[in-house]
């Protein structure tokens, strides 16, 4: 069933679509609060041309009568066929035209067939969000079939001054991040810091390589491992994001928590990113997050710029997916 307006086509992307998906992205972005958050055309062309992914099947875009991308929608398999996730985005203009229904419709019949591939036990489902401004987005997913699951926030601060080095807490140390010394460890120490926390399941060493310090703009000089012995006790992977600093995950083991480290890896990583010409800086965070995580936000001076909302629908009941 076509429900689209009349004139709009829905099509699978090619290569050089690239450049008109990222343009959408930012429209979007930039409307829905998040100037400058958004996908570059590096890392978009990474995520096509992943090992996991598939153009001809995991990707879709919807074009205007005039030829204009006004839409697009993505798969992901991220666990065992059974936790799997789209994102989605409709240029605003083109609003009230069933673009963002034909998007999911087009998502859950994709994710459909991982089922019979999914282990028996677990519970299969598809998740997708939107920010908390896109005020009629939550019919469209109630009436798909949707249910809310949580809420995310970006967090942002902006520095007038490079932040007071923070101390670590003793015995405690950080060392230059060596990929061939260090990574396979640190890809180890992050599943492990996060086993705990909504929604995690452990990514392959493999897919750790190709999309975590693969992305276009890695700058293992902006990553900040802390050692106890030979042992990593926390990090955090920070990037440059087009102009803005990026916390893109900030992880304490559970045997190094409560000693003030999360805080002084925070801090610290403010100094690596201002010192790299980075004044803005923004993360994620799931606003349920049972490490305190945002009160330790909040206390470093940042404060929620944006929220989203995670919602989800079960294919099939079960289990919750979980590595262990």
């Amino acid at each position: 069933m076509n429900e689209l307006a009349s004139g709009y086509i829905l099509r699978h992307p090619a290569m050089d679509d690239i450049s008109k998906v990222v343009a959408l992205i930012d429209i979007v972005s930039e409307a829905m609060g998040d100037e400058g958050v958004s996908i570059t055309e590096d890392e978009l062309e990474k995520f096509w041309n992943s090992t996991d992914s598939d153009l001809n099947t995991d990707f879709w875009v919807i074009e205007s009568p005039q030829g204009e991308i006004v839409g697009y929608e993505e798969f992901e398999n991220r666990f065992e066929h059974c936790a799997l996730a789209g994102d989605g985005y409709v240029h605003p203009a083109h609003y009230n035209k069933r673009i963002g229904t034909t998007l999911v419709r087009q998502l859950v019949e994709r994710a459909k067939l991982e089922v019979p591939l999914a282990p028996p036990n677990y519970r299969v489902f598809v998740r997708n969000g939107f920010g908390a401004r896109e005020i009629n987005a939550l019919d469209m997913y109630t009436e798909l079939g949707f249910e809310i699951s949580r809420y995310h926030w970006r967090m942002s601060i902006d520095l007038t001054e490079l932040p007071d080095e923070q101390a670590l807490p003793d015995g405690l140390r950080i060392e230059p991040f060596d990929i061939a010394k260090h990574d396979q460890k640190l890809w180890a120490a992050h599943h492990e810091a996060f086993k705990d926390h909504w929604g995690h399941v452990t990514r392959s060493y493999d897919f750790w390589i190709e999309h975590v310090r693969g992305f276009a703009e890695f700058d293992p000089n902006l990553w900040l491992v802390v050692w106890d012995g030979d042992e990593i006790a926390g990090y955090a992977l920070n990037r440059r994001k087009g102009q803005l600093g990026w916390v893109g995950t900030l992880g304490v083991r559970r045997q190094w928590r409560k000693r003030g480290l999360g805080y002084a890896l925070l801090i610290n990583s403010f100094r690596a990113l201002y010192s790299a010409g980075l004044k803005q800086i923004s993360l994620t965070v799931d606003s349920n997050n049972p490490s305190g995580a945002t009160r330790l936000y909040e206390r470093a001076g940042m404060s929620i710029a944006n929220e989203y909302v995670v919602v989800d629908k079960t294919l099939r009941d079960g289990d919750e997916p979980t590595d262990g």
